[in-house]
């Protein structure tokens, strides 16, 4: 991934601008998950090339993004390309338990949380945790 990017997308995640949700990019209005985030700055950063769908989603309503190819509940390619991922949920390929509790406990939690959307969803992770780990490691997705 591209570290000014990653460095854009840690930022935004620590901002406080953005609350954490689960179960979808933007389960609702106000929620984001952290892979909702990166596409909202692709919203941002590309006007006119993107914009978030309203959707109907069980009992609720969520919201998904769509660029000119496609909407969908993940990543698009267009953001994908432009962020400089390979993955639409990038795998984890270091141990993040240094990040659990802002303190090193020595666990492979990578082997049971292993991209980012399950660190998102698990509920164990915020949004400055994530940040760190996407700083950490963004080298790799």
């Amino acid at each position: 991934m591209k570290k000014e990017l990653a460095e854009e997308w840690a930022a935004a995640l620590k901002s406080g601008e953005y609350q954490q949700g689960t179960g979808g990019l933007r389960p609702e209005l106000d929620k984001y998950c952290c892979l909702g985030v990166l596409c909202d700055l692709y919203i941002k950063n590309n006007p006119g090339k993107a914009q978030w769908l309203e959707l109907p989603c069980s009992n609720s309503k969520c919201f998904s993004v769509t660029t000119m190819e496609q909407a969908s509940d993940t990543p698009t390619r267009t953001v994908l390309e432009w962020a400089g991922l390979f993955d639409r949920n990038p795998t984890l390929t270091k141990d993040i338990g240094k990040f659990k509790g802002g303190e090193f406990k020595g666990e492979p939690i990578t082997l049971v949380l292993s991209t980012l959307a399950q660190l998102n969803d698990s509920g164990e992770f915020n949004f400055n945790q994530i940040a760190d780990i996407i700083l950490d490691q963004h080298d790799e997705f």
